[in-house]
């Protein structure tokens, strides 16, 4: 994207010294439970479809051997149940759509590494935390744009290096890369600068990227559909 075509811009300088950051200590803080509580919620379209061929999860029973085995959470509170009392997601599906291409790598690669593909050995555990990376670069990125458009450098830099090292985004984009916020911060960040870009040009496909990323934002969190009024405001 051209962003550190030239480290002479401060806010890329700034840009690359916090994301170094928060990548290098999220790559030194991966754990064996990173899929867990909430996460392995949002998970469990991914693992139930593709490695127990159960996309409607009529069965539950690996799920409970799993939990006992490794205290992934404390109670099944992600498995809700139908009228007729039948296992059904208590999550909307969104969080697995941006978790599928981690996964679909590691299930590919986990065999050849020597452990197991079921969905929670340490490649499926690594590649989620990098794919959560890649989506905090996106919205860093992304922010940064947008600062620019209204801002200098130097307010930028000093924005960019205050959200990093000055809020509780240093949590979300981190050691919680894995939840909601992280996607959430990231899809506002594309909301805004195609609305932005909308308002400049009046082109239909900012319109069609604008629908496209606020249907998104409601697959993974219903109530950040208010995000609509980004565009419509």
């Amino acid at each position: 994207m051209g962003i550190f075509r030239s480290l002479s811009s401060k806010s890329a300088l700034a840009l690359l010294i916090g994301y170094v950051f928060l990548f290098s200590f999220r790559l030194a803080h991966v754990n064996e439970k990173e899929i867990s509580w909430d996460n392995l919620g949002y998970y469990l379209y991914l693992s139930s479809t593709f490695v127990h061929d159960d996309p409607l999860l009529a069965d539950i029973s690996w799920l409970k051997e799993l939990n006992e085995k490794k205290q992934l959470a404390g109670t099944l509170y992600m498995v809700s149940s139908n009228d007729q009392g039948e296992p059904m997601y208590f999550f909307l599906m969104g969080m697995s759509v941006f978790y599928a291409p981690s996964f679909f790598i590691a299930h590919s690669l986990a065999p050849s590494l020597g452990y197991e593909a079921n969905g929670f050995s340490w490649p499926y555990q690594y590649a989620l935390v990098l794919g959560g990376l890649l989506y905090t670069l996106i919205g860093l990125i992304f922010l940064r744009k947008i600062l620019l458009r209204f801002f200098s450098e130097n307010v930028t830099s000093i924005v960019l290096l205050l959200l990093v090292f000055g809020t509780n985004s240093v949590h979300h984009l981190t050691l919680d890369n894995l939840g909601t916020v992280n996607v959430i911060f990231m899809l506002n960040t594309l909301i805004i600068w195609h609305t932005i870009n909308w308002h400049r040009e009046y082109s239909k496909k900012y319109l069609f990227y604008i629908t496209v990323f606020l249907s998104l934002l409601a697959l993974v969190k219903p109530s950040e559909v208010a995000s609509a009024f980004i565009p419509l405001l």
